[in-house]
């Protein structure tokens, strides 16, 4: 997938997945003691509250949201994350397994 403009933040105005999110949920990432040991309370606090709302963004948090085209460019997607996820996931480097053209 690539990215198609540029990210931008706004105010959810439902309940969406985080997309971010898959990269610790899926991953059981948030129960690795190592893993955890390694984050500030902040980080933490952060993956604790997102585990909470069941790693949704809820309506009226701000919310990171961009659009990705497909490699053959025959889909489209809305991409929406919690921005702190998203930066934790590029500070840990959690984004390397994702499909890149």
């Amino acid at each position: 997938m690539r990215a198609i403009g540029k990210d931008k933040i706004v105010t959810a105005r439902k309940n969406y997945g985080c997309d971010a999110c898959i990269c610790i949920s899926e991953s059981d990432m948030h129960r690795d003691e190592w893993f955890m040991g390694e984050l500030s309370f902040k980080e933490k606090r952060v993956i604790a509250k997102a585990h909470m709302n069941g790693w949704r963004v809820m309506k009226g948090e701000k919310c990171l949201c961009g659009t990705l085209v497909s490699c053959d460019g025959k889909d489209i997607m809305t991409w929406r994350a919690i921005p702190e996820i998203h930066d934790l996931n590029i500070k840990h480097d959690m984004y390397q397994d994702a499909e890149i053209c």
